[in-house]
């Protein structure tokens, strides 16, 4: 639950085992890192347990500091090096960091993180925009084999929350498995962290006054407005359901309104100049929320998991629709988009309600862009770049038109959209990569002449494939013993 005295009660046990020896060398170290950094990495390399026992330690206090120990934060602070010494790293905590590293599951039992299997490797991400990490694990790796990944034994994929409170593990026998069902999965994780979540504050709101959560309770429960510092809105604890953004702020921090239940309606001024990461992600009752104009760029996963997002005014000089923008916003069913806009980022509107959208020339699609939304038609402009799987899952699409200019359908473009019935392909189509229009109920589909390049399972195994006698559509319809109609120069 984020129990501070727990986590101040490792740190100090951890530290506790160390001799003066250590200590002293840390001490000189700190004072004078670039004179006394061979010195302390022979000592931490000739004395393991040391070495543990020093690093858990710092673990535990960068922890509890960071969920408000007052205790811990002055003895941080008093260790301006203990970042670089920690058993995992301190960006390992912080969102957006994008960092993965490897450590054995008996290391980390041992520092305490009794979820972890004392058999196994992890290779840990970093805290994602949602608060979540995953750790991956793999047994018996050959290589790669027929389905592009690797003749895994086993494969395990784990989820934690925001320190390595076990939420759930997902099994398989290879990294395709989990492919194949992460979507369900993460919804299933993100479901068991609300629940953390709420049950984790009442907790904090239960904490007997005095102690160390006291602060955090504070700022859980009590704290009512807006915390700046130097400018830039670090968080809004007010229960309205419209907040008046105060005239000094010029940025808005990661999270800020993050969590927030209450809020229906935010309009930011002009005067605000940048908006981080999150910054109103999972506001459960935000349903309008307007933009400056004079906005070219901002934060990943910035309105994900708002569920009742209705309407968005986005800026007119905004280029790119970042990462996760509109993950998960249910309620969100149309979208107007600046007419200048250049890229729409991963998964930025995956999962969401959207049921239509135009899309303005000179886009490019990030992977997963669209995939899992609420989309029945789209129409594609010759000149917009599709990413990977731009449309997967998109259960709701019927009609796809892809207008001339278009070179290449990439890899799972259209794959499973149940619904898919018609697609238009263009005459500049050359490339149709795998599973690209793999379809169930998207039988007929004619494939122009200018195609070279099939790759396998690009389309449905009870596919009818229309085209001219002599072209990649034939070969590929007789190597794979699906219907071809030879249509000469007619078109269906």
């Amino acid at each position: 639950m984020g129990d501070l005295k727990a986590m101040l009660r490792l740190g100090e046990s951890f530290r506790g085992e160390l001799p003066a020896a250590y200590l002293r060398l840390e001490a000189e170290w700190e004072e004078s890192p670039g004179q006394k950094e061979d010195g302390l990495a022979d000592y931490l390399r000739n004395h393991k347990e040391d070495a543990f026992n020093a690093r858990a330690g710092i673990m535990w206090y960068l922890r509890a500091a960071a969920y408000g120990s007052v205790r811990a934060e002055e003895k941080v602070s008093g260790h301006p090096g203990w970042g670089r010494l920690s058993l995992l790293p301190e960006k390992l905590f912080s969102p957006g960091q994008d960092l993965r590293i490897r450590i054995s599951g008996s290391e980390l039992r041992k520092a305490g993180l009794l979820n972890m299997k004392a058999d196994q490797e992890y290779s840990i991400h970093s805290l994602d925009a949602s608060g979540l990490y995953y750790a991956e694990t793999y047994h018996g790796y050959e290589g790669p084999d027929a389905d592009g990944f690797g003749m895994e034994e086993l494969y395990d994929f784990y989820a934690f929350d925001e320190f390595f409170r076990f939420l759930g593990c997902l099994s398989g026998y290879s990294n395709l498995d989990y492919r194949n069902h992460k979507d369900r999965f993460i919804r299933e994780m993100m479901s068991a962290m609300d629940e953390c979540r709420r049950r984790r504050e009442k907790y904090w709101k239960s904490t007997r006054p005095g102690s160390d959560s006291e602060r955090y309770k504070w700022l859980l429960a009590e704290h009512k407005g807006v915390t700046i510092r130097n400018g830039v809105l670090v968080s809004y604890q007010g229960d309205g359901t419209s907040c008046t953004i105060p005239a000094q702020v010029s940025a808005i921090g990661e999270y800020a309104f993050s969590g927030n239940d209450t809020l229906e309606v935010i309009i930011v001024p002009e005067h605000v100049r940048s908006i981080a990461d999150g910054a109103f992600s999972r506001c459960g009752g935000l349903r309008r929320l307007v933009l400056p104009d004079h906005l070219t760029s901002l934060g990943r996963g910035l309105c994900m998991d708002s569920r009742s997002l209705e309407e968005i005014h986005l800026p007119e000089m905004l280029e790119e629709i970042p990462k996760r923008m509109f993950q998960f916003a249910n309620a969100l069913k149309r979208v107007t988009l600046p007419k200048g806009l250049k890229r729409i980022g991963d998964e930025a509107f995956s999962y969401c309600g959207l049921s239509e959208i135009a899309l303005p020339d000179g886009l490019e699609l990030g992977r997963k862009a669209f995939a899992g939304s609420g989309l029945s038609a789209i129409r594609i402009p010759g000149n917009v770049k599709l990413g990977e799987e731009a449309f997967w899952f998109c259960s709701e699409l019927e009609e796809a038109e892809l207008e001339e200019g278009i070179t290449v359908l990439p890899q799972k473009v259209f794959d499973n959209c149940k619904m898919l019935r018609t697609v238009r392909l263009p005459s500049s189509l050359t490339v149709i990569e795998s599973y690209a229009l793999d379809s169930r109920n998207l039988r007929q589909i004619e494939v122009p002449e200018n195609v070279t390049k099939i790759s396998y399972d690009a389309f449905s195994k009870d596919a009818i494939l229309y085209g001219k006698a002599g072209t990649a559509a034939e070969n590929y319809a007789r190597e794979n013993k699906l219907r071809f109609v030879i249509t000469g120069d007619s078109r269906l």
